[in-house]
């Protein structure tokens, strides 16, 4: 099997606040479109607080929830109790899934982003125009770490909310 990429996604205000702890303080067509076409045929990797703000699996990807609670089940998700085990269990995934993507995606929330960003090779993020008030933040992405590889312009979403795509490789050190 080929080699395989761990990326985090993720959709934060400037300030990077990802949302309130329940939910996003958006919803923009355009970024539920553009991760479902990154993600689709994945593995996502998220904490129990977002998989109960999402309430389901989403279709053609696996859920890997991380929780501390060795008694948690839902039907439609795979538990982990550490990033570590989630990811072998989405490298197993891929392999026994015949998926032509070999990526295994960090899908949040903040703890969890903190936890996986060590892991990423590319971060695919939604920067939205706004700067509201949580303490829920995506981790800082540091340039010396991190270039941008893309850029989009900006964009106005049907809902009439100002935002742009950008994706991050890491700098690997020679």
């Amino acid at each position: 099997m080929s080699k395989i990429t761990i990326s985090a996604i993720v959709a934060s205000a400037k300030n990077r606040v990802i949302g309130d702890g329940e939910q996003l303080f958006w919803k923009i067509s355009e970024d539920f479109r553009r991760l479902k076409e990154i993600t689709m045929g994945c593995p996502l990797i998220m904490g129990r607080k977002t998989w109960d703000s999402i309430g389901k699996p989403l279709p053609g990807r696996a859920s890997i929830v991380l929780t501390r609670n060795p008694k948690w089940q839902e039907n439609g998700a795979i538990k982990a109790s550490s990033i570590e085990e989630g990811i072998i269990i989405g490298t197993n995934w891929l392999k026994n899934n015949g998926s032509l993507k070999k990526e295994i995606f960090i899908f949040g929330g903040m703890d969890i982003y903190n936890l996986g960003l060590v892991y990423c090779d590319y971060i695919y993020l939604t920067e939205v125009d706004m700067y509201p008030d949580s303490k829920y933040v995506f981790p800082k992405i540091d340039p010396i770490k991190w270039k941008v590889t893309f850029e989009s312009k900006i964009k106005k979403s049907s809902e009439g909310i100002k935002f742009k795509f950008l994706t991050y490789k890491k700098i690997t050190q020679k």
